[in-house]
């Protein structure tokens, strides 16, 4: 696989595109849309291959979001570009956590939907242009 690593803009290029992806499958929740500062942070990557793992997890995200919201956000944290995909959703149970990047797990769904592998595509896309990804254990929605 190769990458087409070119100057990306976070807002117009990967988070209204997949928001729009969103919107258009039905989804039943208020997308939001944040990126700090001013709306502009532009990054050195694969622009499809970004989207595709934004996507994959906002896809994810809206199998199990019934009520609140998915949030794209986008910040700089001691100079380092962070993207999050948070959502109100019920979270992922402690014990499917330590592997929830790897091939092939147990689907979370109630349809059991999914191969298992679309996680673990999203990290190994995602170590290819040198990022790393990961469940923030701490994320609290703030949705009660």
């Amino acid at each position: 696989l190769k990458l087409n690593m070119t100057l990306t803009d976070i807002l117009k290029d990967i988070f209204e595109p997949v928001a729009s992806i969103l919107f258009m499958r039905g989804a039943k929740v208020d997308i939001q849309v944040v990126v700090s500062p001013d709306n502009h942070l532009m990054v050195q990557a694969d622009r499809m291959r970004l989207k595709q793992i934004i996507l994959n997890l906002a896809a994810n995200a809206s199998k199990f979001v019934e009520r609140g919201y998915i949030r794209l956000r986008a910040d700089v944290l001691d100079d380092n570009v962070h993207l999050h995909v948070e959502d109100s959703g019920p979270g992922i149970p402690p014990n499917k956590r330590d592997r929830l990047f790897m091939k092939f797990q147990e689907s979370l769904d109630v349809l059991n939907q999914g191969t298992g592998i679309g996680l673990s595509v999203c990290r190994n896309l995602s170590e290819m242009m040198g990022a790393d990804i990961f469940l923030d254990d701490g994320f609290v929605s703030e949705l009660e």
